[in-house]
């Protein structure tokens, strides 16, 4: 059966002709066949240059905004640390004024409750009692000798420190929130 079809093929195509045909196909097969797998190729590596060129463009948006935040962190860090030896230097001045009061006026006892509430109200500490509803501090008084007083001079340096510290925190919170309003507004 083969034979009959290759004698019928070979009375339509001479064995010459027939052989330079199919070579000649061939060879535009193999060439369009090597174009195709240069475009597909030449597709891919399109394809990959633009995403590095993507993911590189990215990085560097990345790299920006970590520059941005860290410059922006530095400078609320310098601010806090000015504010810091600020405060540090009116704590020194109160101390110092606390102290001439105390030295100059006549000293003035006040019962010890007085200091236990500033300390507590500055630690945000609730002063009832949970059992009697009667405040902490006037129960702990009710058992306290009468000499457990203290005086103004005391209580003064106690506010002092209290409000020093009320607002070292203040400031603490204060700068952390306009570090996080301007890293916010970064894009």
């Amino acid at each position: 059966m083969l034979s009959v079809l290759l004698a019928g093929w070979q009375a339509v195509w001479p064995a010459g002709a027939l052989t330079r045909a199919l070579l000649a196909g061939g060879a535009v097969l193999l060439l369009v066949l090597a174009l195709f797998a240069a475009g597909y190729r030449s597709g891919f590596a399109q394809r990959d240059q633009a995403a590095r060129a993507e993911a590189l463009a990215a990085r560097e948006v990345r790299l920006a905004q970590e520059n941005r935040y860290q410059s922006l962190l530095a400078a609320h860090a310098q601010t806090l640390a000015g504010q810091d030896v600020a405060r540090a230097r009116l704590q020194a001045q109160l101390a110092e004024e606390v102290k001439t009061y105390a030295q100059n006026h006549v000293a003035v006892q006040l019962p010890a409750a007085a200091r236990r509430l500033h300390d507590r109200a500055a630690a945000a500490v609730a002063t009832a009692a949970p059992a009697t509803g009667t405040p902490v501090a006037t129960v702990a008084d009710a058992q306290a000798p009468a000499a457990a007083g203290v005086s103004d001079g005391e209580l003064m340096a106690t506010v002092a420190d209290n409000y020093a510290r009320c607002a070292e925190l203040y400031q603490v919170a204060a700068g952390w929130q306009a570090w996080w309003r301007d890293v916010a507004a970064t894009p």
